[in-house]
């Protein structure tokens, strides 16, 4: 599965593969969280607009966003909710090594508000 943090405006997302366990990781979040009825919060303007989640099996494309994932397949959509945030929590975490400090912060500032 492949990454995206979409942050920026003008210039390339960082982006990243995951291995297959942080591919199990990430499904086995999923799974755990609750369906969610009602709107689900975004971001179209600029800064933080969430992650991005491509290329699995299980689902064609996937948005994380501050503990809600809007979650595509096949043309259906799907969306699930934690109040906790862990899953834009870990997907950050994972993320770090390919984002400035500076990003990193930034995403976690926003992810917490």
């Amino acid at each position: 599965m492949r990454v995206e943090l979409d942050i920026f405006s003008g210039r390339p997302n960082p982006t990243w593969e995951m291995t297959a366990a942080q591919a199990e990781t990430l499904t086995s979040i999923l799974r755990e969280m609750p369906t969610h009825v009602g709107q689900i919060p975004f971001n179209d303007g600029l800064g933080y607009r969430g992650f991005i989640i491509r290329d699995s099996p299980d689902f064609d494309i996937a948005l994380a966003y501050k503990g809600c994932v809007s979650i595509e397949r096949k043309n259906q959509k799907l969306a699930i909710s934690s109040g906790e945030r862990i899953l834009d929590h870990w997907l950050l975490e994972n993320t770090r090594p390919y984002i400035a400090s500076e990003v990193y912060q930034l995403v976690l500032t926003e992810i917490d508000t």
